[in-house]
């Protein structure tokens, strides 16, 4: 996931998607792919955020360059479970 991020992360990122699972397929079925994209991204800066905070990390680990490159991996992952 997160490459260098604490193994913490990586499983709060897991329950992050799995508690908005109603909002990714709305947004998914609605073939809204922009607004999920945005979403995504959205959820990803807070969940990043709130990780730093609370492991004391500066929250720059969480670049928005980093999470622009992860967001698309993630969006593809939750897509073929659709598919």
């Amino acid at each position: 996931m997160f490459k260098g991020a604490p193994t913490g992360c990586k499983f709060e990122l897991l329950e992050a998607i799995l508690d908005n699972f109603s909002t990714i397929v709305m947004l998914f079925s609605q073939n809204n792919r922009a607004s999920l994209l945005q979403y995504l991204k959205f959820s990803l800066r807070i969940l990043a955020f709130k990780h730093a905070l609370r492991s004391r990390h500066e929250p720059e680990f969480f670049t928005d360059k980093l999470i622009d490159q992860k967001q698309a991996t993630y969006c593809q992952i939750i897509m073929i479970y659709f598919l």
